[in-house]
């Protein structure tokens, strides 16, 4: 460490922490005036409809899938669907997100942060659930190998990938938090009748991604030899369907990274990378939490560094976003 200069000195441990206590403090208040300021309100309301747009697709093609057909969202033996209060409440849940985005080109924002807050509730208590629910089958059929070996591969199965689930959480609760954070939600009207219109189209894609296979057996079953083609649709993990949203949220990202303002560009990227760490923390926590009897430290590195390079990127796109709203100063 240098030497202080002549005349001064060098500043003890108490100054020192104390120096850096206030440097931070300002730097919070600067932070959260820039954010409660006009520009940022206007970069959260974008990012939140946007992500809102995209949520409302989501929760059409889960809502279609789940509650319509009885798809399972990830494997399941033998291929059903969920009870019929399960399936109501995801129907009923994910019903919101849509609900909400028409509730915003109608101008009712403060019902569209409620319904976006009970849509994101009911995302958690969704995942929730799965997890309970597949954690007791793997028990019961754990069971079930103990007392009778030579009949455990008839027992019921179910699988989870907490990586999709994870993602899909935070996916659909990214638009609550973004609505309830931001103090102005009001949008140009036009911009948001657009922005069902596309939720529309996205929704009746996704919805034909988790339909094809089922699509496929049943054209199968009418003009092909293999009458006993149709069958249980297959599980929403075994769909294109998460290869679709991809490509949507990319998509939309690099539309907001395209578009003036800088500001609400970088708040739209960031709030559409939310998901891919909510991915990635999904992938770090699995062995750990969800593989029972799996080496808790299997691939703990390359999952680590998965999620400290996506972390660093929504930092970094956070960071940028509120300095580019913080008004420049006059030279």
């Amino acid at each position: 460490m240098a030497a202080a200069p002549l005349g001064r000195r060098r500043p003890t441990v108490a100054e020192a922490v104390d120096l850096v206590y206030h440097g931070i403090r300002t730097r919070a208040r600067t932070t959260r005036r820039t954010l409660y300021g006009p520009d940022a309100s206007g970069a959260l309301a974008l990012a939140a409809f946007v992500s809102l747009t995209v949520a409302a697709a989501v929760a059409l093609a889960v809502i279609v899938g789940v509650s319509l057909l009885g798809q399972p969202v990830f494997y399941r033996y033998p291929e059903r669907g969920y009870p019929a209060p399960v399936r109501v409440g995801v129907g009923l849940a994910l019903a919101t997100f849509p609900v909400a985005l028409v509730c915003m080109w109608a101008g009712r924002q403060r019902v569209a942060r409620w319904l976006a807050v009970i849509g994101s509730l009911g995302t958690i208590g969704l995942a929730t659930w799965l997890a309970v629910h597949v954690f007791d089958v793997q028990d019961a059929r754990r069971a079930a190998s103990e007392v009778e070996p030579q009949n455990w591969l008839s027992v019921p199965d179910e699988t989870l990938e907490p990586s999709n689930l994870f993602g899909l959480v935070t996916l659909l609760c990214v638009p609550g938090v973004l609505l309830v954070a931001t103090r102005s939600t009001s949008l140009d009207r036009r911009r948001v009748g657009w922005g069902a219109a596309l939720a529309g189209l996205l929704g009746t894609v996704f919805v034909l991604l988790t339909t094809t296979d089922l699509l496929q057996r049943a054209r199968l079953a009418v003009l092909g030899p293999e009458g006993t083609s149709t069958g249980p649709a297959p599980s929403l993990h075994d769909t294109g369907l998460s290869h679709g949203v991809v490509i949507a949220l990319v998509a939309a990202a690099a539309w907001g990274l395209a578009r003036p303002p800088r500001s609400q560009g970088l708040a739209v990227a960031c709030a559409l990378m939310l998901p891919a760490l909510g991915y990635t923390i999904g992938t770090l926590v699995t062995p750990v939490a969800f593989r029972p009897g799996w080496s808790r430290t299997e691939g703990l590195a390359m999952n680590l560094l998965e999620v400290v390079v996506v972390s660093a990127i929504v930092a970094t796109l956070a960071t940028l976003a509120i300095a580019s709203c913080r008004p420049q100063e006059a030279s």
